[in-house]
Protein backbone atom coordinates (compact mmCIF):
# COMPACT_ATOMS: atom_id res chain seq x y z
CA UNK A 1 0.00 0.00 0.00
CA UNK A 2 1.43 3.35 -1.22
CA UNK A 3 0.73 6.63 1.04
CA UNK A 4 0.29 9.40 -1.46
CA UNK A 5 -0.51 13.32 -0.34
CA UNK A 6 -3.78 14.07 0.62
CA UNK A 7 -6.18 15.52 -1.69
CA UNK A 8 -7.93 18.78 -1.14
CA UNK A 9 -10.43 19.91 -4.09
CA UNK A 10 -10.19 22.99 -5.75
CA UNK A 11 -12.98 24.92 -6.33
CA UNK A 12 -14.62 26.70 -9.59
CA UNK A 13 -17.45 28.34 -9.86
CA UNK A 14 -18.69 29.01 -12.88
CA UNK A 15 -20.49 31.82 -14.60
CA UNK A 16 -22.74 30.40 -16.76
CA UNK A 17 -24.77 26.67 -17.11
CA UNK A 18 -23.29 26.39 -21.05
CA UNK A 19 -19.53 26.12 -18.80
CA UNK A 20 -17.80 22.74 -17.77
CA UNK A 21 -19.42 21.57 -14.71
CA UNK A 22 -17.82 18.32 -12.79
CA UNK A 23 -14.70 17.58 -11.74
CA UNK A 24 -11.45 16.81 -13.18
CA UNK A 25 -8.32 14.82 -11.60
CA UNK A 26 -4.71 14.97 -12.52
CA UNK A 27 -1.46 13.64 -11.14
CA UNK A 28 -3.74 13.94 -7.71
CA UNK A 29 -4.57 17.95 -8.51
CA UNK A 30 -8.35 17.71 -7.86
CA UNK A 31 -10.79 20.47 -9.46
CA UNK A 32 -14.43 20.97 -9.32
CA UNK A 33 -16.31 23.31 -10.98
CA UNK A 34 -19.71 24.38 -10.08
CA UNK A 35 -22.28 27.48 -10.67
CA UNK A 36 -22.28 30.04 -8.54
CA UNK A 37 -26.18 29.43 -7.39
CA UNK A 38 -24.14 26.07 -5.44
CA UNK A 39 -23.76 27.64 -1.71
CA UNK A 40 -21.27 25.46 -0.20
CA UNK A 41 -20.61 24.66 3.80
CA UNK A 42 -17.24 25.81 5.79
CA UNK A 43 -18.24 22.88 7.50
CA UNK A 44 -15.74 20.17 5.39
CA UNK A 45 -17.69 17.13 6.21
CA UNK A 46 -21.03 19.21 5.34
CA UNK A 47 -19.28 20.65 1.93
CA UNK A 48 -17.89 17.33 0.51
CA UNK A 49 -21.72 16.13 1.11
CA UNK A 50 -23.15 19.18 -0.98
CA UNK A 51 -20.38 18.64 -3.17
CA UNK A 52 -21.43 14.89 -3.70
CA UNK A 53 -24.64 15.43 -4.45
CA UNK A 54 -24.02 18.54 -7.17
CA UNK A 55 -21.81 15.27 -8.72
CA UNK A 56 -24.67 12.95 -8.67
CA UNK A 57 -27.12 15.30 -10.01
CA UNK A 58 -24.72 15.45 -13.46
CA UNK A 59 -25.86 11.61 -13.70
CA UNK A 60 -29.72 12.90 -13.64
CA UNK A 61 -29.64 13.45 -17.50
CA UNK A 62 -29.28 10.55 -20.71
CA UNK A 63 -26.13 10.93 -22.55
CA UNK A 64 -26.37 10.46 -25.72
CA UNK A 65 -23.15 9.59 -27.95
CA UNK A 66 -23.74 13.05 -29.78
CA UNK A 67 -23.38 14.86 -26.61
CA UNK A 68 -20.23 12.64 -25.73
CA UNK A 69 -18.77 13.34 -29.51
CA UNK A 70 -19.38 17.10 -29.20
CA UNK A 71 -17.56 17.42 -26.15
CA UNK A 72 -20.91 18.63 -24.05
CA UNK A 73 -19.67 15.34 -22.06
CA UNK A 74 -16.63 13.72 -20.79
CA UNK A 75 -15.90 10.71 -19.13
CA UNK A 76 -19.06 9.05 -19.84
CA UNK A 77 -21.63 8.60 -16.00
CA UNK A 78 -19.83 7.81 -12.83
CA UNK A 79 -20.93 5.48 -9.90
CA UNK A 80 -20.20 8.11 -6.96
CA UNK A 81 -22.43 5.72 -4.68
CA UNK A 82 -20.61 2.49 -5.69
CA UNK A 83 -17.23 4.73 -5.01
CA UNK A 84 -17.91 5.16 -1.98
CA UNK A 85 -19.36 2.28 -0.70
CA UNK A 86 -16.25 0.35 -2.38
CA UNK A 87 -14.44 2.55 0.02
CA UNK A 88 -16.19 2.25 3.02
CA UNK A 89 -16.21 -1.28 2.58
CA UNK A 90 -12.03 -1.53 2.17
CA UNK A 91 -11.96 0.85 5.04
CA UNK A 92 -13.94 -0.90 7.81
CA UNK A 93 -13.09 -4.83 6.41
CA UNK A 94 -9.49 -4.29 4.36
CA UNK A 95 -9.12 -6.09 1.07
CA UNK A 96 -11.88 -8.32 0.53
CA UNK A 97 -10.33 -12.11 -0.36
CA UNK A 98 -12.24 -15.11 -1.64
CA UNK A 99 -12.12 -17.79 1.03
CA UNK A 100 -11.37 -21.14 0.78
CA UNK A 101 -11.80 -24.15 3.30
CA UNK A 102 -8.51 -26.09 4.13
CA UNK A 103 -8.65 -29.84 5.41
CA UNK A 104 -5.94 -31.37 7.21
CA UNK A 105 -5.36 -33.66 9.96
CA UNK A 106 -3.54 -31.45 12.26
CA UNK A 107 -6.21 -30.81 14.50
CA UNK A 108 -5.85 -27.04 13.96
CA UNK A 109 -9.23 -25.95 12.78
CA UNK A 110 -12.64 -27.32 13.65
CA UNK A 111 -13.26 -31.02 13.44
CA UNK A 112 -15.62 -32.08 10.05
CA UNK A 113 -16.98 -34.95 11.71
CA UNK A 114 -18.61 -36.41 8.07
CA UNK A 115 -15.15 -36.39 6.62
CA UNK A 116 -13.74 -38.29 9.72
CA UNK A 117 -16.18 -40.92 9.75
CA UNK A 118 -15.11 -41.78 6.23
CA UNK A 119 -11.62 -42.27 7.46
CA UNK A 120 -10.51 -45.99 8.55
CA UNK A 121 -10.95 -46.21 12.14
CA UNK A 122 -9.20 -48.47 14.87
CA UNK A 123 -10.25 -50.91 17.54
CA UNK A 124 -9.23 -51.15 20.54
CA UNK A 125 -10.29 -53.08 23.67
CA UNK A 126 -13.87 -53.21 21.56
CA UNK A 127 -14.07 -49.53 21.25
CA UNK A 128 -13.73 -47.90 18.08
CA UNK A 129 -11.57 -45.34 17.50
CA UNK A 130 -10.98 -42.41 14.88
CA UNK A 131 -7.28 -41.38 15.04
CA UNK A 132 -7.07 -39.36 12.58
CA UNK A 133 -9.78 -36.56 13.07
CA UNK A 134 -10.06 -34.19 9.99
CA UNK A 135 -10.40 -30.64 10.63
CA UNK A 136 -11.04 -27.66 8.28
CA UNK A 137 -10.35 -23.60 8.87
CA UNK A 138 -11.36 -21.10 6.12
CA UNK A 139 -8.23 -19.45 4.41
CA UNK A 140 -7.86 -16.37 2.49
CA UNK A 141 -6.87 -17.03 -1.41
CA UNK A 142 -5.11 -14.60 -3.09
CA UNK A 143 -6.72 -15.28 -5.92
CA UNK A 144 -8.02 -13.02 -8.83
CA UNK A 145 -11.02 -11.52 -7.38
CA UNK A 146 -9.43 -10.01 -4.80
CA UNK A 147 -6.84 -8.45 -7.55
CA UNK A 148 -10.11 -6.80 -9.45
CA UNK A 149 -11.74 -5.78 -6.19
CA UNK A 150 -7.95 -3.90 -5.65
CA UNK A 151 -8.45 -2.27 -8.77
CA UNK A 152 -12.16 -1.25 -8.24
CA UNK A 153 -10.69 0.11 -4.71
CA UNK A 154 -7.99 2.30 -6.48
CA UNK A 155 -10.06 3.34 -9.30
CA UNK A 156 -12.65 4.64 -5.92
CA UNK A 157 -10.29 6.20 -4.16
CA UNK A 158 -8.37 7.96 -7.08
CA UNK A 159 -11.87 9.38 -8.15
CA UNK A 160 -13.49 9.81 -4.39
CA UNK A 161 -10.81 9.59 -2.09
CA UNK A 162 -10.94 13.38 -1.63
CA UNK A 163 -14.33 13.22 0.24
CA UNK A 164 -12.76 10.76 2.89
CA UNK A 165 -9.28 12.29 2.81
CA UNK A 166 -7.97 9.47 1.55
CA UNK A 167 -5.15 9.11 -0.83
CA UNK A 168 -3.30 5.36 -1.24
CA UNK A 169 -2.45 2.83 -3.87
CA UNK A 170 -3.03 -0.71 -3.41
CA UNK A 171 -0.18 -2.95 -4.78
CA UNK A 172 -2.30 -5.73 -7.10
CA UNK A 173 -0.88 -7.75 -9.50
CA UNK A 174 -3.86 -7.54 -12.58
CA UNK A 175 -2.75 -8.56 -15.81
CA UNK A 176 -6.31 -8.95 -17.04
CA UNK A 177 -8.36 -7.06 -19.78
CA UNK A 178 -11.24 -4.96 -18.45
CA UNK A 179 -13.80 -7.70 -20.14
CA UNK A 180 -12.31 -10.38 -18.55
CA UNK A 181 -12.26 -8.86 -14.99
CA UNK A 182 -15.89 -7.80 -15.40
CA UNK A 183 -16.51 -11.61 -17.10
CA UNK A 184 -15.08 -13.02 -13.66
CA UNK A 185 -16.99 -10.89 -11.62
CA UNK A 186 -20.52 -11.79 -12.91
CA UNK A 187 -19.44 -15.32 -12.62
CA UNK A 188 -18.54 -14.55 -8.80
CA UNK A 189 -21.71 -12.48 -8.52
CA UNK A 190 -23.90 -15.60 -9.77
CA UNK A 191 -22.36 -18.30 -7.99
CA UNK A 192 -22.81 -17.00 -4.41
CA UNK A 193 -25.76 -16.82 -1.81
CA UNK A 194 -24.45 -14.63 0.11
CA UNK A 195 -26.16 -10.78 -0.19
CA UNK A 196 -23.11 -9.08 1.16
CA UNK A 197 -21.07 -10.93 -1.21
CA UNK A 198 -23.36 -10.00 -4.03
CA UNK A 199 -23.96 -6.36 -3.32
CA UNK A 200 -19.61 -5.86 -2.98
CA UNK A 201 -19.45 -7.78 -5.92
CA UNK A 202 -22.56 -5.34 -7.82
CA UNK A 203 -20.67 -2.22 -6.93
CA UNK A 204 -17.07 -3.84 -8.49
CA UNK A 205 -19.74 -4.15 -11.76
CA UNK A 206 -21.05 -0.87 -11.91
CA UNK A 207 -16.84 0.71 -11.28
CA UNK A 208 -15.56 -1.55 -13.99
CA UNK A 209 -18.10 -0.91 -16.44
CA UNK A 210 -18.42 2.42 -16.20
CA UNK A 211 -14.92 2.53 -17.29
CA UNK A 212 -13.29 1.74 -20.51
CA UNK A 213 -9.74 0.29 -21.03
CA UNK A 214 -8.21 3.77 -22.00
CA UNK A 215 -9.40 5.14 -18.62
CA UNK A 216 -8.27 1.60 -16.81
CA UNK A 217 -4.70 2.62 -16.33
CA UNK A 218 -4.33 6.89 -16.12
CA UNK A 219 -3.69 9.35 -13.60
CA UNK A 220 -6.53 11.74 -15.49
CA UNK A 221 -9.64 11.25 -14.60
CA UNK A 222 -12.68 14.14 -16.01
CA UNK A 223 -16.38 14.02 -15.39
CA UNK A 224 -18.88 16.03 -16.31
CA UNK A 225 -21.35 18.17 -18.76
CA UNK A 226 -20.93 21.42 -20.61
CA UNK A 227 -25.24 21.64 -21.05
CA UNK A 228 -26.24 21.56 -16.92
CA UNK A 229 -28.93 23.41 -17.78
CA UNK A 230 -30.88 20.41 -19.15
CA UNK A 231 -30.46 18.60 -15.75
CA UNK A 232 -32.37 22.12 -14.45
CA UNK A 233 -34.70 21.48 -16.22
CA UNK A 234 -34.98 18.14 -15.48
CA UNK A 235 -35.12 18.96 -11.52
CA UNK A 236 -37.84 21.82 -12.27
CA UNK A 237 -39.89 19.43 -14.49
CA UNK A 238 -39.92 16.56 -11.41
CA UNK A 239 -40.78 19.56 -8.16
CA UNK A 240 -43.17 21.16 -9.81
CA UNK A 241 -45.18 18.01 -11.19
CA UNK A 242 -44.37 18.33 -14.94
CA UNK A 243 -47.23 16.11 -17.66
CA UNK A 244 -44.97 13.28 -19.38
CA UNK A 245 -45.09 11.40 -22.25
CA UNK A 246 -47.99 11.30 -24.85
CA UNK A 247 -50.09 14.59 -22.91
CA UNK A 248 -46.87 16.79 -23.03
CA UNK A 249 -46.49 16.48 -26.70
CA UNK A 250 -49.96 17.61 -27.83
CA UNK A 251 -48.35 21.14 -25.90
CA UNK A 252 -45.13 21.11 -28.64
CA UNK A 253 -45.95 23.78 -31.34
CA UNK A 254 -44.15 22.47 -34.71
CA UNK A 255 -43.03 24.69 -37.75
CA UNK A 256 -43.19 23.72 -41.49
CA UNK A 257 -42.21 24.33 -44.79
CA UNK A 258 -44.32 23.96 -48.15
CA UNK A 259 -41.32 24.66 -50.73
CA UNK A 260 -42.57 25.04 -54.69
CA UNK A 261 -43.79 21.65 -55.93
CA UNK A 262 -43.21 20.08 -53.00
CA UNK A 263 -45.43 18.38 -50.34
CA UNK A 264 -45.29 20.07 -46.60
CA UNK A 265 -42.34 19.47 -44.64
CA UNK A 266 -41.87 19.80 -40.33
CA UNK A 267 -39.67 21.92 -39.96
CA UNK A 268 -39.08 21.30 -35.76
CA UNK A 269 -40.54 21.47 -32.44
CA UNK A 270 -40.83 24.25 -29.69
CA UNK A 271 -40.74 22.09 -26.42
CA UNK A 272 -41.52 23.87 -23.46
CA UNK A 273 -39.59 22.46 -20.28
CA UNK A 274 -42.77 21.90 -18.09
CA UNK A 275 -46.53 21.91 -18.06
CA UNK A 276 -48.14 21.96 -15.02
CA UNK A 277 -52.24 21.15 -15.08
CA UNK A 278 -54.33 22.12 -12.46
CA UNK A 279 -57.63 20.16 -13.32
CA UNK A 280 -59.80 21.59 -10.13
CA UNK A 281 -58.99 25.25 -11.68
CA UNK A 282 -58.61 24.75 -15.36
CA UNK A 283 -55.21 26.46 -15.22
CA UNK A 284 -52.20 25.61 -17.22
CA UNK A 285 -49.02 26.50 -16.05
CA UNK A 286 -46.02 27.17 -18.66
CA UNK A 287 -42.91 27.11 -16.62
CA UNK A 288 -39.47 27.94 -18.42
CA UNK A 289 -36.50 26.91 -16.46
CA UNK A 290 -33.53 29.54 -16.79
CA UNK A 291 -30.27 28.27 -15.35
CA UNK A 292 -29.12 31.69 -15.41
CA UNK A 293 -26.71 33.46 -12.95
CA UNK A 294 -29.30 36.44 -12.03
CA UNK A 295 -29.85 34.22 -8.55
CA UNK A 296 -26.30 35.23 -7.84
CA UNK A 297 -25.00 38.38 -9.70
CA UNK A 298 -28.14 40.01 -9.22
CA UNK A 299 -27.28 41.78 -12.56
CA UNK A 300 -30.31 42.44 -15.45
CA UNK A 301 -28.43 41.11 -18.06
CA UNK A 302 -28.56 37.73 -16.55
CA UNK A 303 -32.37 37.56 -17.28
CA UNK A 304 -34.17 35.86 -19.53
CA UNK A 305 -33.96 38.49 -22.78
CA UNK A 306 -36.61 39.10 -24.94
CA UNK A 307 -36.57 35.91 -27.14
CA UNK A 308 -37.33 33.82 -24.17
CA UNK A 309 -40.26 35.88 -23.21
CA UNK A 310 -41.90 35.54 -26.64
CA UNK A 311 -41.47 31.46 -26.64
CA UNK A 312 -43.46 31.70 -23.60
CA UNK A 313 -46.01 33.84 -24.97
CA UNK A 314 -45.69 31.51 -28.26
CA UNK A 315 -46.55 28.68 -25.93
CA UNK A 316 -49.33 30.76 -24.04
CA UNK A 317 -50.84 31.60 -27.82
CA UNK A 318 -50.52 27.93 -29.36
CA UNK A 319 -52.60 26.16 -26.02
CA UNK A 320 -55.09 28.75 -26.02
CA UNK A 321 -55.71 28.15 -29.48
CA UNK A 322 -55.03 24.75 -30.02
CA UNK A 323 -54.68 22.56 -26.62
CA UNK A 324 -56.67 23.99 -24.14
CA UNK A 325 -58.89 26.73 -25.40
CA UNK A 326 -59.18 28.33 -22.49
CA UNK A 327 -58.07 31.70 -21.01
CA UNK A 328 -56.42 30.49 -18.14
CA UNK A 329 -52.63 30.09 -19.01
CA UNK A 330 -50.03 30.99 -17.09
CA UNK A 331 -46.03 31.70 -18.08
CA UNK A 332 -43.46 30.86 -15.33
CA UNK A 333 -39.70 32.00 -15.55
CA UNK A 334 -37.95 29.60 -12.86
CA UNK A 335 -34.13 30.56 -11.99
CA UNK A 336 -32.03 29.32 -9.40
CA UNK A 337 -30.42 31.35 -6.28
CA UNK A 338 -28.14 31.74 -3.36
CA UNK A 339 -30.34 31.99 -0.65
CA UNK A 340 -27.14 33.93 1.56
CA UNK A 341 -27.39 36.40 -1.58
CA UNK A 342 -31.16 37.55 -1.44
CA UNK A 343 -32.23 36.96 2.01
CA UNK A 344 -31.93 40.92 3.49
CA UNK A 345 -33.23 41.64 -0.17
CA UNK A 346 -36.91 43.70 0.46
CA UNK A 347 -37.73 43.70 -2.99
CA UNK A 348 -38.10 39.91 -2.74
CA UNK A 349 -41.12 37.91 -1.97
CA UNK A 350 -39.93 34.85 0.10
CA UNK A 351 -42.28 31.69 0.40
CA UNK A 352 -41.91 28.49 1.70
CA UNK A 353 -39.18 28.99 4.19
CA UNK A 354 -37.54 31.23 1.67
CA UNK A 355 -36.87 28.67 -0.45
CA UNK A 356 -38.87 30.15 -3.14
CA UNK A 357 -38.94 33.93 -4.11
CA UNK A 358 -41.04 36.39 -6.41
CA UNK A 359 -39.22 38.86 -8.05
CA UNK A 360 -41.39 40.19 -10.46
CA UNK A 361 -42.75 39.72 -14.35
CA UNK A 362 -41.92 40.40 -17.54
CA UNK A 363 -43.76 41.10 -20.72
CA UNK A 364 -43.23 42.99 -24.10
CA UNK A 365 -44.56 46.16 -26.06
CA UNK A 366 -45.67 44.53 -28.88
CA UNK A 367 -48.88 42.69 -27.48
CA UNK A 368 -52.49 43.84 -28.55
CA UNK A 369 -53.12 46.13 -25.18
CA UNK A 370 -56.56 46.25 -26.00
CA UNK A 371 -56.68 42.77 -26.05
CA UNK A 372 -54.06 41.69 -23.07
CA UNK A 373 -54.17 37.73 -22.38
CA UNK A 374 -53.32 36.21 -18.67
CA UNK A 375 -49.88 34.76 -20.34
CA UNK A 376 -48.70 37.66 -21.57
CA UNK A 377 -46.96 38.17 -18.84
CA UNK A 378 -44.72 36.17 -17.18
CA UNK A 379 -44.37 35.59 -13.79
CA UNK A 380 -40.76 35.31 -12.26
CA UNK A 381 -39.59 32.82 -9.44
CA UNK A 382 -36.28 31.81 -8.04
CA UNK A 383 -35.84 28.46 -5.98
CA UNK A 384 -33.20 27.79 -3.69
CA UNK A 385 -30.21 25.64 -5.58
CA UNK A 386 -29.33 24.07 -2.78
CA UNK A 387 -32.98 22.89 -2.16
CA UNK A 388 -33.60 21.77 -5.67
CA UNK A 389 -30.52 19.84 -5.10
CA UNK A 390 -31.36 18.05 -1.97
CA UNK A 391 -35.45 17.73 -2.09
CA UNK A 392 -36.47 17.77 -5.88
CA UNK A 393 -37.51 14.13 -5.75
CA UNK A 394 -39.82 14.89 -2.87
CA UNK A 395 -42.09 16.43 -5.68
CA UNK A 396 -43.44 18.71 -3.26
CA UNK A 397 -46.64 20.47 -3.99
CA UNK A 398 -46.48 23.25 -1.64
CA UNK A 399 -44.31 24.94 -3.80
CA UNK A 400 -46.21 24.75 -6.98
CA UNK A 401 -49.38 26.10 -4.60
CA UNK A 402 -47.09 28.77 -3.60
CA UNK A 403 -46.81 29.71 -7.87
CA UNK A 404 -50.27 29.53 -8.01
CA UNK A 405 -51.55 31.28 -5.10
CA UNK A 406 -48.94 34.10 -6.04
CA UNK A 407 -49.79 34.21 -9.71
CA UNK A 408 -53.69 34.58 -8.21
CA UNK A 409 -53.03 37.68 -6.13
CA UNK A 410 -51.21 39.09 -8.88
CA UNK A 411 -53.51 38.54 -12.03
CA UNK A 412 -56.45 40.34 -8.98
CA UNK A 413 -53.76 43.39 -8.74
CA UNK A 414 -53.36 43.35 -12.02
CA UNK A 415 -56.93 43.38 -13.12
CA UNK A 416 -57.82 45.96 -10.40
CA UNK A 417 -55.12 48.43 -11.44
CA UNK A 418 -56.34 48.15 -15.18
CA UNK A 419 -60.33 48.55 -13.94
CA UNK A 420 -58.86 52.26 -12.45
CA UNK A 421 -57.48 53.47 -15.04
Amino acid sequence: MKQKKQLKPEIIEQPKSSDFMGIKIKDDHVRIFIPQTLQLSNDPSIRNRELILFLRSLNITKLTEEDIVSGNASGGKWPFDSYIWMIHDYIENGVYYNHERIYSHNRNGKIDWKKTLRTMPITSNGNVIYNKLVTSKSMPSNDKISEIYKECVNLSIERMGWVFNLNIHLHSNIHLSLQEMVYLVKQQSSSTFDDVKRLRFKHMLNILEGIDDSQHKTNEHTFGITNYYYVFEHMIDVLFHGITGDIKKKYDPSGYWLLNGQNKQQSSNLRPDTIYKNYKTGETYILDAKMYQYGYTKSIKDLPQTSSMQKQITYGDFVHNYVDNNTKIRNIFILPFRKDKYINDKNVEFMNDANLAYIGKAYVNYRDKKDVKDWDTIYTFMIDFNYLLNYYMKKDKKYIQAIEKTVQIKLKSTTILTNHK
